[in-house]
């Protein structure tokens, strides 16, 4: 596809994304499951990792996988390259293990997205589940001033809608820039951040899938399931 077919197909799939209004929809219950997933490149290939863990509860171990990448990398159609690879090893560990995922967490962009479907609405609907966008950097500009305290936040708006909110996990950090993808409502994401967040700025199973992509990068970490990653 070209850029102008790109961005017709994540217009068409957007109208497609179910988003509860605030406090409304799916929020976990203590022992649900939730998948976490990151990606590193490194010799033209995609390695992914998907940390497992309970809501509240036990980590439960983590997958990594790689693949071929499917498209080079052009910005704002992150999804286009990366959704591929983590629904093929989402797939793959639905195969391989008994578990029933309850909400994905990606490392990546949902509703805040200049056409409002970041690579999280894309596995969202894949998946067909409720799904949440945590980012490092932002793709839409905003304004306003967000105070130093852990749990501040800051409207991102386009067109006065709100697309996700800018949000101080830690106390005098900078902040991460969360988004529904889908089936979600932007203040229980923002909710499941927090809680997730309890020690750093990125959301502690991100931050384990992250470690363990990078290990299977270098060749640190076999293929398939094993034990959670620790964080230092």
């Amino acid at each position: 596809m070209n850029i102008e077919e790109l961005e017709q197909e994540q217009l068409r799939l957007s109208k497609q994304l179910d988003i509860p209004q605030d406090d409304v929809g799916y929020f976990p219950r203590k022992g649900d499951i939730l998948f976490s997933f990151d990606v590193q490149y490194a010799s033209e290939l995609a390695h992914v990792a998907i940390d497992v863990q309970e809501w509240q509860g036990e980590m439960l171990g983590t997958f990594v996988q790689k693949h071929e990448i499917p498209a080079t990398y052009v910005p704002s159609f992150f999804a286009f390259r990366e959704g591929p690879v983590l629904l093929k090893t989402y797939e793959s560990l639905l195969k391989e293990k008994s578990f029933q995922p309850d909400l994905l967490l990606g490392d990546g962009h949902g509703l805040a997205h200049p056409r409002r479907f970041g690579v999280a609405c894309w596995l969202g609907l894949k998946a067909n589940l409720p799904t949440l966008g945590c980012a490092k950097q932002t793709l839409l500009k905003f304004e306003g001033h967000i105070a130093d305290t852990r749990g501040s936040s800051l409207e991102i708006r386009t067109n006065n809608e709100i697309l996700g909110l800018v949000v101080r996990t830690q106390d005098k950090t900078k902040p991460v820039y969360v988004s529904a993808g889908h089936k979600i409502s932007l203040s229980n994401a923002v909710k499941v951040v927090l809680e997730l967040s309890s020690r750093y700025r990125i959301m502690e199973p991100i931050r384990r899938a992250d470690q363990a992509a990078r290990a299977f990068a270098k060749g640190d970490l076999p293929e398939g399931w094993g034990p959670p990653m620790h964080l230092g």
